[in-house]
Parts: structure tokens; sequence; C-alpha cells
């Protein structure tokens, strides 16, 4: 079978997802100039071209252009450098947060790029998340302004986020931004999954970054499906569903039924499903025959609005006002998104006229609505 063979009954997604995940699919690709044009293209799009560079440095990549070979090792070096910075970064935060007795969990690519991907740098990410119980908000803040950081202007009304932003300069002038959660995603109807009182003791530690602690994979598994769906719908970049196969592929037998448990305990049968598919279609993911049934015996009907197109802004607005459920609790949620904290429109606007705030609110509204519906 040629090359051309090979890529005909497939989709470019598909082939940069083979490429990734198969030998045989990346010296397929290398024997077609155009093929690897595209896909690298669409890797670069999709913030896979780290881990596709990694392939094709390698054994496996001898087919590929020596030019493209020659950048893949140049764009790895850059990238193990600046991984180091955030590495130490990361490490001083996690240790000022220990020696303040704050219990705080890493999440998403934080974590993973240490759990489970070969090596750290080839996951590319903007910052660094992490889980924190709610009442310890207040305390994470005067440790990461201690450290340097400063808080976003941004709205922080409960109903609004259920996380705060935060970044720091270093001398070498890269950006360090941390995003501190108290709940793992915005939307309400998930307001209850993986709380950090029941990830907590299912934590494990991290070694390369001195013992902190982090999701265990069953739990980071299930995050991965859901942050997908709730952040950046079903259509999203495929770095998220990258994610979910390299987690799933450290299962053991035990692990995989735990899954099935804890994503009906948690109410993410439905989102892990999807996600699990989405990663079995584009990477060839192994995933025991029986997960899936069990998974789709146990979908509720919560998580429907999130398990088809991408879900901007008013469809999950939609999705709190239900989650709500009395009349009281939609009006704060409207509230809580059209009237945000005076401090915030200070900052937002550049004065803290309180003559001037009902024309703020007003303006706020007017541009801010056709982005929702734009999204």
């Amino acid at each position: 079978m040629t090359a051309v063979d090979w890529l005909l009954p497939m989709d470019d997604l598909r082939a940069l997802g083979r490429a990734l995940a198969a030998d045989s699919g990346l010296r397929a690709i290398g024997h077609d100039a155009a093929a690897q044009r595209r896909v690298w293209d669409l890797a670069v799009q999709h913030w896979l071209h780290l881990c596709l560079a990694w392939r094709v440095a390698g054994e496996a990549g001898a087919s590929w252009a020596d030019s493209v070979r020659r950048d893949a090792r140049a764009m790895l070096a850059e990238a193990a450098v600046l991984e180091e910075l955030q590495r130490r970064e990361l490490c001083a935060v996690i240790s000022a947060l220990t020696g303040a007795w704050i219990p705080a969990l890493l999440l998403k690519g934080a974590a993973w790029v240490y759990q489970v991907y070969p090596m750290p740098m080839l996951r590319s990410r903007e910052d660094t998340d992490l889980l924190i119980n709610a009442a310890d908000r207040d305390r994470v803040a005067q440790v990461l302004l201690a450290r340097g950081y400063e808080p976003a202007a941004e709205n922080t009304a409960e109903l609004a986020t259920a996380q705060r932003h935060y970044r720091r300069m270093d001398v070498q002038q890269f950006l360090h931004p941390i995003d501190v959660h108290w709940r793992v995603t915005n939307p309400l109807v998930f307001a209850d999954a993986l709380p950090f009182a029941r990830v907590w003791p299912r934590s494990v530690p991290i070694a390369a970054l001195g013992g902190a602690p982090a999701l265990c994979l069953v739990d980071a598994l299930l995050l991965a499906c859901l942050h997908r769906l709730a952040h950046h719908g079903d259509d999203s970049n495929l770095i998220w569903v990258y994610d979910i196969h390299w987690l799933a592929t450290r299962l053991t037998a035990d692990e995989w039924k735990d899954l099935v448990e804890q994503a009906a305990a948690n109410g993410l049968s439905g989102v892990c499903r999807q996600g699990l598919s989405r990663s079995m279609d584009v990477f060839g993911t192994i995933v025991p025959t029986d997960i899936l049934s069990s998974l789709a015996a146990c979908v509720a009907g919560a998580d429907a609005a999130f398990l088809h197109a991408r879900v901007g802004p008013l469809r999950m607005l939609a999705s709190d006002w239900r989650t709500m459920g009395s009349w009281r609790g939609r009006m704060r949620l409207l509230g809580a998104h059209v009237f945000p904290e005076r401090e915030y429109m200070a900052s937002k606007y550049g004065t803290k006229s309180p003559l001037l705030l009902p024309l703020l609110y007003a303006h706020r509204a007017l541009t801010g609505l056709p982005r929702w519906l734009r999204q």
C-alpha cells in the first residue's frame, strides 16, 4: 500500500492522530511531501506540534524531509528550556503553599506532562491549574501575592466563575500564569463533579515536582473528558483528546473498573464515554470492550447539552439557568453575569466614580451580548 493509498480513506485529523500514535502512520505521511505539510500545519493548529516534532525527530520519522527534522529538533530544544522554567516556578509555588499548610492539587497539563506524557516538554501549556478547597481562596491569594503574582481583572461573582487567574513575570521576562480553581469546571450542572474533598484522598505525588500532589489517573481521565466538553466543546482542539489518549493508555484493569464507578458517582458517564470515543476514533486508543457499554448504561440527562456541538456562552447560561431551579436563584445568576462587582468595573474601565456605574453596566451589556451571540 502506498502512502497516498493509506491516507485516502482518512481525513487529515485521523492522519495526524495515527502519525502520533503509530510508527506506520508517521512513515506513511513521510513519503508524501504534501501530506507532511498538511499534517504539520494541522498539528500547529491543534497545539500538537511538539508531540509531532518528537515523533518526526525520532527513528520512525526518518522518511520525513531533513529540513523538517532539523526544525523539529530545534523546536524541542527550545521547548525543553521553557519547560524547565515552568517546572522551577511550579515547584516554588507548591513549596510556598505547602509551607503555608494549604493543600492544593495540580490539574490538567501541569500534572499530565509528568504523569503520562513521554517527555514533559511535549505538551505545550499556557498556564498552571490548581484545585483548592474553596475555604482557602484568600490564603492562596496571599501566598501568590507574596511571590509577586498579580490577580487578573475579572468578574469574580460566585455564580459566574469557579476560578481566579494570577500571573507573574520572572527575571527572564517569562510569564507564569496560574489558574486557581475551587471547582474543576464552571458550568453549574457539573458543580458537584470531582469535588476537592473527594479527590484529595485519592491524589498521588509527582516525583519530578518534589512530590506535589495531583489527581490520580482515574480522576484525571474524568477531568480530561469533562474539561474538553464543558469549556471547549466537542469540536474543540485535538490537544484535549490527546490528553485523554495518554491517560487511557496508562489505566490498569482495576482502574478501568474504578473509572466506570467514579464516572457514575460524579455524573460524568456521558462526557467520559464521549471523550473516550473521540480518542478511539482519532488516535486509535485501546479501550476495554465493556467500558463504553458500561458508561452508556449509566448516562444521565444532566450533561446532555454538552455532548453535541460547541457550547457557547448563551447555551452555557441556559444550562446554568435550568440548574438553578428556582426563580430566586436564576435572578442571582443573571445578576452575577450582568452586574459584576464594582471593583471589577472600576478596574476594567479605569474609574471609581459611582455616577458612571449605570452607564458602564449598560455599555458592558450592549457590547457583551453581540459577542455572546457570535460565540
